[in-house]
């Protein structure tokens, strides 16, 4: 880590507007060699011309020489392209596979992505159904903002409307459409770069500024089929003049000024051979595959050049913002080996409306692990630990992952409502002062709900369907605990329905306290089955692991290390009691504290399973 910092360089063109300088940096990082001198890059090899569009060009206006990377800071134009229709899209296409869905969206980012290109434009991201690209021509900020607002112009006029067949060989239709932001000024470019990660890639490209932060405010004030703009945008294309617009009330005294653009009147300016802009930076020889990660390197050679790769994956997604006021590049440093240990691997690191943050995701590109959600718990805690200034939203579900764009510019990305929901999670959890939240999807699936605790009861969230509970982590957690049991397989339905008559029969006794104890040979599916049907049954499950060298009432200290997290002050007081005895050596009284929270768990009305499992 130490390294990584040490070798970070600042490099940005002198007096470059809205940038301020680290005076702590030799005056001399200034007068490096500049970049036009690198030598051309080599597209030789096959590889590094297939993964050149994964790259956007503007990363490459921090590279120096080999894989050493320093900071590039500028006034750029950014335009957001953001579909409408979406959603309708997606749930038409859930049916028909994840390359339903991608072969719809690619087909629109391809046409659109052609008009950004022939209008010099760099495609920097992608979310979703989102697209940002950006425009920087070397001192000259109006033919940068001039060819980002006619482009977005001319990709209403051709790409106004995409139809797509509401099934394969359907003749009912679907229609996407868009609708743009552009602004202008100045963003920070970095490449976060640490070789020593072991589990993802080792550069990430960062753009973030003022620019960044309101091209949100200039999409959202464009409605489907407009183009919104900031009035810094239209000062640099040469004023109002340049174009027929409409002025936009803002929404809130906070929101910069916006109007929307209908027509435009002002030519493009003519460019003189050789200036320098993003559609011709160069890039030194095999760059590309720092930048993606190892396992999608081992996809696309696999998958062929060309292919449409398209998943559907049950993943644990994560949004984690820096919530501190420290460079970008020092939180990020600190963020990236923590998700490294915990196999947790980075999508894309954004600045927009929402700050800067982190989508990173558990199961991304392999299954290698059977508890996704413990994943998570265990990854949100490993963040919070490093006292680093985050804020983490976690969400379980089915998502798709896919490769998005088109053979000019693409990207490795993941959509759909759980990165939605992680999303939404966050904001939630900034808003009430807790560094993390967790939806009902990861208390559900989990085995390690020991670790959590009720953020906010009944939370109606955007987008939500019905209100939901929110989850953060516990502050007393004890791994004593152990984790919830969740069965690995479904039973065959002979054993399910013994277990679940079982299960009933518990449930549904007139007596208030009622318990049974299941036994039988070893791996004859004891814990499967039942832990299935008392799942159905509402039945909390708790799982002890014993060992051979397990002190006596072993599952005592289990049970009051649990209970101490009961909502019931009687089943709580019971447990803490338990814990006293036995931190005492009291053998005597821990066997009757324990017998007390037995019995008091079961006139609380709860419906616990304890599941005894061999640890060796």
């Amino acid at each position: 880590f130490l390294y990584f910092i040490v070798r970070r360089k600042l490099r940005m063109p002198p007096n470059t507007p809205g940038v301020a300088s680290d005076n702590r940096l030799d005056n001399e990082v200034l007068n490096e060699e500049p970049l036009e001198t690198l030598p051309p890059r080599d597209d030789s090899t096959a590889e590094n011309s297939a993964l050149r569009r994964f790259v956007p060009n503007i990363a490459m206006m921090c590279q120096a020489r080999g894989r050493v990377y320093s900071m590039w800071g500028g006034d750029v134009a950014v335009l957001f392209v953001d579909m409408s229709g979406y959603s309708k899209v997606a749930a038409a296409m859930a049916r028909h596979g994840p390359h339903a869905l991608f072969a719809a969206v690619n087909g629109y980012f391809d046409r659109i992505i052609d008009v950004t290109h022939d209008h010099g434009g760099d495609v920097v991201t992608f979310a979703g159904d989102a697209m940002v690209a950006v425009w920087w021509v070397e001192d000259n900020p109006r033919a940068s903002a001039r060819l980002a607002a006619r482009c977005a112009l001319e990709i209403q006029r051709r790409c106004g409307t995409h139809d797509v067949p509401e099934a394969p060989g359907s003749s009912t239709m679907l229609t996407l459409r868009v609708h743009i932001g552009l602004s202008f000024g100045p963003v920070t470019v970095d490449v976060l770069h640490d070789p020593a990660v072991q589990n993802m890639q080792q550069a990430f490209p960062f753009v973030g500024g003022q620019a960044c932060s309101d091209i949100r405010f200039a999409v959202d004030a464009a409605a489907s089929g407009e183009t919104a703009c900031t009035a810094r945008f239209l000062e640099a294309c040469g004023g109002a003049d340049a174009f027929d617009v409409v002025p936009v009330e803002p929404e809130s005294p906070e929101h910069p000024p916006l109007v929307k653009l209908l027509a435009m009147h002002a030519p493009l300016i003519e460019l003189a051979p050789g200036v320098r802009q993003l559609s011709s930076v160069e890039r030194a020889d095999d760059v590309e595959g720092v930048f993606l990660h190892p396992r999608f390197v081992e996809l696309l050679k696999t998958s062929g050049p060309g292919a449409a790769i398209a998943e559907l994956r049950y993943l644990a997604v994560l949004f984690i913002k820096k919530a501190a006021d420290v460079p970008v590049a020092t939180w990020f440093g600190q963020v990236l080996p923590a998700l490294d240990r915990q196999n947790c691997s980075i999508v894309q690191i954004l600045d927009d409306d929402k700050g800067v943050h982190i989508v990173a995701a558990h199961n991304l590109f392999v299954t290698d692990s059977s508890d996704v959600a413990g994943e998570a718990i265990r990854t949100c805690a490993a963040l919070l630990e490093l006292d680093a200034g985050v804020c983490v939203g976690a969400s379980c579900g089915t998502v798709f992952c896919g490769l998005v764009g088109s053979a000019r510019a693409a990207r490795w990305d993941i959509t759909g409502n759980t990165c939605v929901r992680a999303c939404r999670i966050m904001q939630h959890a900034e808003a009430v002062g807790s560094g993390c939240g967790l939806d009902d999807s990861v208390f559900r699936e989990s085995r390690d709900i020991s670790r959590l605790t009720v953020l906010s009861s009944g939370v109606s969230l955007k987008g939500w369907a019905a209100p939901s509970d929110v989850y953060t982590l516990s502050d007393n957690f004890d791994p004593a605990a152990q984790h919830l049991y969740a069965p690995a397989a479904a039973p065959c339905a002979a054993v399910n329905s013994a277990a679940v008559r079982v299960a009933r029969a518990v449930v549904e006794s007139p007596d208030p306290v009622q318990a049974c104890i299941v036994s039988g040979e070893p791996g004859s599916g004891k814990k499967t089955v039942f832990a299935a049907a008392l799942r159905d049954a509402g039945f909390t499950m708790l799982l002890h692991e014993t060992r051979s060298n397990d002190p006596s009432m072993a599952i005592a200290h289990t049970l009051a290390a649990w209970f101490q997290r009961s909502d019931d002050p009687v089943v709580r007081t019971a447990a803490v009691t338990l814990q006293e005895a036995m931190a005492r050596g009291h053998s005597v009284r821990a066997h009757q504290r324990c017998l007390e929270l037995v019995t008091a768990v079961l006139a609380s009305g709860a419906h616990v399973a304890v599941i005894v499992t061999n640890a060796a």
